[in-house]
């Protein structure tokens, strides 16, 4: 593969991968709404009158100079299969959080042009599924309703809970505000009762720190003995390690052995008496530790 250039570089049938995006958040999110994300494979079909059209999985895109020079690719062979290699791994992966934690921004960018949006059956909540490829792993992502709570009952919410206990994803990605993080560790508990693999992507950094509030998420990643990517979705900022955390999880090398919460000392008998009236009568794929909550 050859070193990055600038997409103007490339001529009318010059084919290529984006390697990066140097815009500010406005420019990558609507380019990744456009299919436009980093490592998608592409063809220049047309150049000319100050603009650059391009396609991307069938669909013809046309760039502003201005745009396309914040856009740099990796230039390659038109018969090269570089982003075409067999899928080793698969993976399926559940965006979850509560709303308005940029959950739905991460997802635009990972998925672009492969989501597909309709209702989930049954219901009038909107079901927004995609595929990101890194490599020879692909993730298949299912953006969840934003929802406070997995015992709440609201229709979102319960179109939230019944996909993580019915279909068992492989990994939760839990999306969290940095600035009110504290929300956020509840919904985290429920999540870790349900026996599904967690990462939590701690996102709007920016937004905490204008509030003077500084997120040490190494001590955090300790403490939940879970992965902890630290986020600014809206920069792409955070997003290639979450990515790369999920294909090495996906490829075995990662182990998620999280420190589940405990119920507190002055809760506990009653827990305990509760856990042990409905642990049989609990069957799959429900938990009895999460019933018992």
């Amino acid at each position: 593969m050859t070193n990055p250039e600038n997409i103007t570089n490339l001529y009318e049938g010059d084919q290529g991968i984006i390697h990066s995006i140097d815009g500010g958040s406005a420019l990558i999110s609507r380019l990744a709404g456009m299919g436009i994300v980093t490592g998608v494979r592409f063809r220049v079909a047309q150049t000319g009158g100050g603009s650059i059209v391009i396609q991307v999985s069938g669909t013809r895109i046309a760039l502003g100079r201005g745009e396309a020079t914040k856009i740099s690719v990796y230039k390659i062979a038109p018969d090269d299969t570089v982003c075409l290699q067999p899928i080793d791994k698969e993976i399926s992966v559940a965006l979850v959080g509560q709303p308005n934690v940029g959950k739905s921004t991460l997802f635009n960018i990972l998925t672009g042009l492969s989501q597909h949006v309709g209702n989930w059956p049954g219901k009038t909540v909107e079901k927004k599924e995609g595929e990101h490829r890194r490599d020879n792993v692909l993730i298949r992502m299912v953006d969840l309703p934003g929802t406070y709570s997995l015992t709440a009952f609201s229709e979102e919410e319960r179109v939230t809970r019944e996909f993580i206990i019915r279909e068992k994803p492989d990994l939760v990605v839990l999306v969290v505000n940095a600035a009110a993080l504290e929300r956020s560790l509840y919904l985290l508990s429920e999540v870790l009762l349900l026996n599904r693999p967690v990462m939590v992507a701690v996102n709007m950094l920016d937004v905490a720190s204008g509030q003077g509030i500084q997120i040490d998420t190494k001590a955090l990643e300790d403490a939940l003995g879970l992965p902890v990517i630290p986020m600014i979705a809206k920069r792409n900022s955070g997003i290639k390690e979450l990515v790369d955390q999920m294909a090495a999880f996906a490829e075995g090398k990662i182990k998620i052995t999280p420190d589940l919460p405990e119920v507190s000392v002055d809760h506990l008998p009653i827990y305990q008496q509760i856990l042990k009236e409905v642990r049989p009568w609990i069957t799959e794929p429900f938990t009895a530790e999460w019933t018992a909550v």
